[in-house]
């Protein structure tokens, strides 16, 4: 570049010294002629120089970083070569003169040739940007980090966008699922790059979370896939996430899967972006320009015009409000007025409309007072800082779609920071699953666990920590404390390392499946089949199966057994064993097997004759056939049993039963005999035996009045023995009649209710209830199938005996209550001889003299008494009928009691 002399301007002199000074930057040059480096006291600080205002130029790159030397005199070389465009610009570390301290400084500037070629002069800027590289070396760290973590990431994760489904990213895991690279994948449509999932639903499901952005989770769907050359099926847990950029629909889908087919789960991926930094200006990357008293631009430099698009002139004389419009003035009106108060100030802004792009400025104010300490106008120095705040705003978008990857992943996930493993970050599904809720978050893990301590896992982190390769578990038990009680859970889980930059592990990434139901269902289906085979091997089953479409057939041993075939028995030589006479009813079978519309069921009976023994067996075969979508026959499957000892026995059994049932003729003849032999006593009972018991007690009443003044006291208590013995007599044949009469009489039974056989009892009761002044309470109670006579007799010897074993003095209390039982809920010594699904429950409860339940079986037998004739009346016979009558109407009777306590009688009847 060519030199060219223009007069000095002293205001823009003073205003530029102003600005350098509040922007911190040096000013240096080089002569070409004496090899000497001047520099103001600016840019010789940033070597550390405190003195010297030139140095030479050898001497001055010895003071440069011997890894940075090299290249800044190769670039210095070449700026000044007349071939080159004369600019220089180069960021590089210093090592200070005096201090010793390491700077890393901008140098940037241009040279200047004469029209024949001749370095005339090479100057330019100096710059400190220690603060600003060393962030951006941390922000680099921290984007590699981002990336490092989305690359290791042991879950699968992509995009796809479009009506067409095109991958837009995947990272190594997605690709190790899906069995494709992620370079083949980006780019590339669903069925172009993976096109054995075509007809298997994934592009429906896809397309329908673009259409109604709704997420979308599924859990172990089958895929076949090609993966290392053959197609093989795995299965998968995903979820397609809608990703947003307006609120209309979702621009794309984030898809996160783990495959379970070997219960291994990856994390979540990091999108880790990085911000492009944009170029430099060939000059002062900044803006730099002067404000008089009225807010009105003096000047202004070059990086001014290029960014807002104007010439020299052109804003000169313009006020800030006029130049950038009224909504920027009111953003930037309250820092000009600190400015114009006195005070520099400094703030970050989005660029006002009238600048060229879209740019964050960095902006510092600096007053600019006279000897008086008056402000006479303010220094502007705008910096560029789109690419920090880009940065800044990138990295905190990585972090929060990190974080929201984790938090909306299937499976619970936690992180684990450091060599005590503090609990970094946990989403909802892993806190539910310790159990202790957020207040884990920041404490080493045996902390806020302790009960892992004993426990398999905290040795294998270290394990995992100190080798960084990740573990994989597979049904492991682990023993938490959740909600403050011990429990029992089975996981699937991976442990998986992650590194830093420099490849040290920092972090565990903790990825678990509860699989507690599956592991114990897997254990219920592991017994479960050892049962099936325990039953088939108990039953001596035969199990066998046919193939179709092929023929072919599988047989147990126990099937070879039968046949006697020494080799592997086909199907052919089955049906050859099978009687001939037997042949046509097996092949109709078959047949009907065969046939959609018999359900595919096969129940067959055959003859097989071993044809090694010659041994015949009588087989019993029952399967089911198995259609395939078309409705055509796939495979029949069944088992066999051998029935020929149960089909003897059971001749033999139709014999015994033919004999018996002559037998059984002639034992109803013989009853019927002793029926009628029953009746004929029954009416000499009524009859002949009660005519002389009324002649005695009549004579002996005769005896009684006609001689009361012969008879001596002991004749006299003869003669009262003969009567009441006479009474007893004629009551025990009485209760005797009526016991035979219900054991043979012809019951006829229909709908009966019982609220009106009871309500007929305590109206024949009623004279005894009211002397006795009993309390008697009864339910409401059913309707039944049954004989109203002896229905009555039972209920009014229950409420007899009710009345009769309260002491005398005590009113009777008589409850009768009603109940609906199940077979089940019957006592045990309960065992009505006609089976129902339900029982009416008729309880009669007293409160009298009560019994010992070891007399239950007497109380209930003829002429059985537990207490004497002179402490109750009665004779014996009373709860033998109860019994007989329950027992015609097929149910059963039971009592307990308590001595001194009362008895409850207990009636069951079939419902």
């Amino acid at each position: 570049m060519t030199e060219q002399q223009s007069s000095p301007n002293p205001v823009h002199h003073l205003y530029l010294q102003f600005a350098l000074q509040a922007a911190g930057l040096g000013v240096w040059d080089y002569d070409p002629v004496t090899g000497l480096l001047n520099w103001d006291g600016r840019a010789q600080a940033l070597f550390g120089i405190s003195e010297s205002h030139s140095m030479p130029y050898e001497q001055a790159i010895e003071h440069i970083h011997p890894q940075d030397k090299q290249r800044v005199d190769q670039a210095v070389a070449w700026a000044i070569n007349p071939l080159s465009d004369g600019v220089f610009d180069q960021t590089y570390r210093t090592l200070g003169v005096d201090d010793a301290q390491l700077r890393w400084v901008r140098f940037w500037g241009r040279s200047y040739f004469s029209s024949s070629g001749e370095l005339t002069r090479f100057g330019g800027m100096a710059q400190d940007v220690t603060e600003q590289v060393l962030g951006r070396q941390q922000l680099e760290r921290t984007q590699q980090q981002l990336l490092t973590q989305f690359e290791q990431a042991p879950v699968g994760i992509a995009t796809i966008s479009g009506e067409e489904l095109t991958f837009r990213s995947a990272n190594p895991f997605y690709g190790q699922i899906v069995g494709r690279s992620p370079e083949q994948l980006v780019g590339r449509t669903l069925f172009e790059v993976i096109p054995e999932v075509r007809g298997l639903g994934f592009d429906t499901l896809l397309r329908g979370v673009l259409t109604s952005g709704q997420p979308y989770t599924a859990q172990e769907v089958p895929a076949q896939l090609i993966r290392q050359g053959r197609l093989e099926t795995a299965y998968f847990t995903f979820t397609y996430q809608p990703h947003w950029l307006s609120d209309d629909l979702p621009s794309a889908i984030l898809m996160i899967a783990t495959e379970v087919t070997s219960q291994v789960v990856a994390r979540q991926q990091v999108e880790a972006s990085e911000a492009k930094l944009n170029l430099l200006s060939d000059t002062v990357p900044s803006m730099i320009f002067y404000l008089d008293q009225q807010q009105r631009y003096q000047s202004y430099n070059r990086t001014f015009m290029d960014w807002f698009g104007v010439d020299r002139t052109q804003v000169i004389g313009q006020t800030v409000r006029e130049f950038l419009g009224e909504k920027a003035y009111q953003v930037v009106a309250p820092y000009l007025a600190v400015a114009y108060g006195g005070n520099p100030v400094r703030y970050e802004m989005q660029g006002p409309a009238p600048l060229a792009g879209e740019r964050w400025l960095d902006i510092t104010y600096t007053p600019h007072r006279n000897e008086a300490g008056e402000v006479l106008g303010v220094i502007v120095l705008a910096v560029d800082i789109s690419e920090q705040i880009q940065a800044r705003e990138s990295l905190q978008a990585s972090e929060a779609r990190f974080r929201s990857l984790i938090e909306q992943s299937p499976v619970a996930i936690g992180l684990f920071v450091g060599r005590d493993l503090r609990i970094e970050m946990a989403n909802e599904l892993m806190i539910a699953v310790w159990g202790k809720g957020a207040s884990v978050l920041g404490k080493p893990l045996i902390e806020a666990l302790p009960e892992l301590v004993g426990q398999p896992f905290p040795a294998l982190l270290d394990q995992v920590y100190a080798t960084g390769v990740a573990y994989t578990g597979h049904g492991m038990r682990a023993d938490l404390v959740m909600d403050g009680e011990l429990k029992t859970h089975y996981f699937d889980f991976t442990y998986q390392p992650i590194h830093d930059a420099d490849g040290r592990v920092y972090a565990i990434m903790d990825l678990a499946l509860d699989v507690t139901q599956e592991f114990l269902l897997h254990q219920q289906v592991e017994q479960g089949q050892q049962s099936v085979q325990n039953a088939v091997d108990l039953a001596q089953l035969g199990i066998w199966k046919i193939d179709v479409t092929t023929q072919k057939a599988e047989f147990s041993p126990l099937v070879n057994e039968w046949v006697g075939s020494p080799d592997p028995l086909t199907l052919p030589a089955a049906v050859a064993a099978i009687d001939p006479d037997d042949l046509p009813a097996f092949n109709a079978a078959f047949s009907r097997a065969y046939s959609v519309e018999s359900g595919g069921k096969l129940d067959v009976e055959y003859r097989l004759k071993n044809v090694t023994t010659g041994r015949v067996y009588l087989l019993h075969s029952v399967g089911q056939m198995y259609f395939d979508s078309a409705g055509k026959p796939a495979l029949l499957q069944g088992f066999s049993r051998d029935i020929t000892a149960i089909r003897a026995l059971q001749l033999t059994l139709e014999s015994q039963v033919h004999e018996r049932t002559q037998d059984l003729l002639l034992a109803n003849q013989d009853l019927k005999r002793s029926n009628d032999n029953l009746q004929q006593f029954a009416y000499v009972a009524s009859h002949d035996l009660q005519e002389p018991l009324r002649k005695i007690q009549s004579f002996s009443t005769l005896l009684e009045q006609q001689a009361e003044g012969q008879l001596t006291d002991l004749g006299r208590t003869y003669l009262q023995r003969i009567t009441g013995a006479a009474a007893r007599m004629s009551g025990q044949i009485k209760d005797l009649l009526s016991y035979s009469r219900i054991a043979t009489r012809q019951q006829i039974f229909g709908p009966i209710s019982l609220n009106a056989v009871m309500a007929n009892v305590v109206e024949t009761l009623s004279l005894e209830i009211e002397q006795r002044q009993a309390q008697l309470q009864t339910a409401e109670l059913p309707i039944v199938n049954g004989d109203p006579s002896q229905l009555g007799q039972l209920f009014q010897n229950l409420l007899s005996n009710a009345l009769k074993f309260t002491p005398q003095g005590q009113p009777p209390q008589i409850k009768v209550e009603y109940f609906c039982r199940q077979m089940g809920e019957l006592p045990p010594e309960v065992r009505p001889n006609r089976e129902t699904p339900f029982y009416h429950q008729i309880s009669v409860s007293d409160q009298g003299v009560g019994f010992d339940t070891k007399y239950l079986d007497r109380i209930f037998q003829v002429f059985q008494r537990l207490h004497g004739r002179d402490e109750f009346a009665g004779t014996g016979v009373g709860l033998a009928i109860c019994q007989r009558v329950v027992e015609n109407h097929g149910g059963g009777i039971t009592a307990n009691s308590t001595p001194g306590e009362g008895a409850t009688f207990c009636v069951y009847l079939p419902a």
